[in-house]
């Protein structure tokens, strides 16, 4: 699953793997997963199509990766 251009690993949990995404932390990972209904112990491989965008959508709504990068170098 990609997510901001930072594809997530398969094997690992959802819980450990969200927060490789520059701007999401184990809080925000949590968050996200609470929000959209989705298990922190599932894995990347067993997600639906459906799961995976809801993710997506919820991941993106936040300011992460190339926008936070660009804003904290503009401060």
């Amino acid at each position: 699953m990609r997510i901001a251009g930072v594809t997530l690993p398969d094997n690992k949990q959802l819980l450990y793997s969200l927060p490789i995404i520059f701007g999401i932390g184990p809080t925000r990972a949590r968050l996200i997963l609470k929000e959209a209904g989705i298990p922190e112990n599932k894995k990347g491989s067993e997600l639906t199509a459906d799961e995976e965008q809801q993710i997506r959508l919820l991941a993106e709504a936040y300011t992460i990766e190339g926008e936070l990068k660009r804003e904290i170098g503009q401060n």
